[in-house]
C-alpha cells in the first residue's frame, strides 16, 4: 500500500509540474504580445526657428519666427527681439550684449557692478555654450516682470543673453526658452 500512495503522490506531482509548466510557457512563451503604444518621437521646436548671424563677434543663434530684430547702442553692440503684440518697448522679448570681459570670471562678472550689491543676480544654474562655461541667473531688479540672463565669455569678451518673462505665444517658462536659444549658439569661427 505504500508503494501505490507514493505512486499516487508521483502522479499527481507530475500532474501538477506538466500543467504549471504548460501554464507559464502559455503565459511568457506562446501569449501573443501587445502592440506598443504610439512612439513618441522627439521633435526639435527649434527647426522652423529664424537664424541670427553675428560677422563681427562670429556667432549664430535661432530665434522664434514671429520674433523681429532691432539694433541697439554701438557701445554694448546690444541686438533685441520683440513681437507683433509687444513691439519694441521696454522690456523687450530678448537681447544680446557682447561687452568687454577685461579678464573676469563670469562669477566676477555678474557681482562687479556696485548696484549688485543690494539686489544680486540669483544664480538660477550652470550652463556651456560650445566650450564656454557659464551661468543662467535671474535679475531681481526688473520691475513688472522677471528678466532672466546668460552670461559666459569668450576669447576678450563677455556674452549675455537676456530672456523676458513674459514672451507672447510662446509657452515655455523663461528659463526653458533661455536653454532652447542657448543650445542653437554657435560660434562660428
Amino acid at each position: 500500500m505504500d508503494n501505490r500512495a507514493f505512486s499516487k503522490i508521483g502522479v499527481l506531482i507530475i500532474l501538477i509540474v506538466i500543467v504549471g509548466g504548460g501554464i507559464l510557457s502559455y503565459q511568457y512563451l506562446l501569449k501573443p504580445e501587445e502592440p506598443p503604444g504610439p512612439q513618441v518621437i522627439p521633435t526639435d521646436e527649434t527647426t522652423d526657428w529664424e537664424t541670427y548671424r553675428n560677422e563681427k563677434y562670429g556667432y549664430t543663434l535661432k530665434y522664434p519666427k514671429k520674433w523681429t530684430i532691432g539694433q541697439g547702442d554701438e557701445i554694448s553692440d546690444e541686438v533685441y527681439w520683440a513681437t507683433p503684440e509687444k513691439g519694441f518697448e521696454v522690456p523687450w522679448v530678448m537681447d544680446i550684449k557682447v561687452l568687454a570681459r577685461e579678464g573676469m570670471t563670469v562669477n566676477e562678472w555678474i557681482q562687479k557692478d556696485d548696484s549688485r550689491k543690494d539686489f544680486p543676480y540669483d544664480i538660477i544654474k550652470n550652463i556651456k555654450v560650445g566650450t564656454s562655461e557659464g551661468l543662467i541667473v535671474r535679475d531681481p531688479v526688473t520691475m513688472g516682470n522677471e528678466y532672466h540672463v546668460a552670461f559666459f565669455p569668450r576669447e576678450d569678451y563677455m556674452f549675455s543673453i537676456g530672456i523676458s518673462s513674459d514672451p507672447p505665444e510662446i509657452p515655455d517658462e523663461p528659463v526653458e526658452l533661455l536653454e532652447k536659444i542657448l543650445s542653437t549658439f554657435e560660434f562660428t569661427d
